[in-house]
């Protein structure tokens, strides 16, 4: 859950971009991360702090939840948000918003 939600923000500014400042699919990409790169980096971080303080609980079951739940929040966090998600969206381009792309060219 917590990756799509850092994916949504990146995504919707990644569509601002390509829609309407007509750049391309490449320029979009590096302005959304610029642009939104602190914000999910920053809420990362605290769910992975978050999960992480479950590790200094004295029940061995939390401690590996919390190490588990804070690792792979932190992995997720770094790469869908900064290479898988960025990456796909720059090579698609517009065809990456094909579903709205028709209301969107009507304005």
């Amino acid at each position: 859950g917590v990756g799509l939600d850092y994916n949504s923000f990146y995504m919707n500014r990644q569509r601002f971009e390509l829609m309407r400042n007509k750049v391309s699919g490449y320029e979009a990409s590096t302005k959304a991360i610029k642009m939104v790169s602190h914000l999910v980096l920053g809420l990362g971080m605290i769910v992975t702090l978050t999960y992480g303080s479950l590790a200094s609980s004295g029940a061995w079951g939390l401690r590996e939840v919390g190490i588990a739940l804070s690792t792979s929040v932190f992995i997720t966090t770094l790469s869908t948000t900064f290479l898988l998600t960025p990456a796909i969206l720059a090579l698609m381009g517009s065809r990456a918003w094909w579903p709205g792309s028709r209301r969107w060219r009507k304005k």
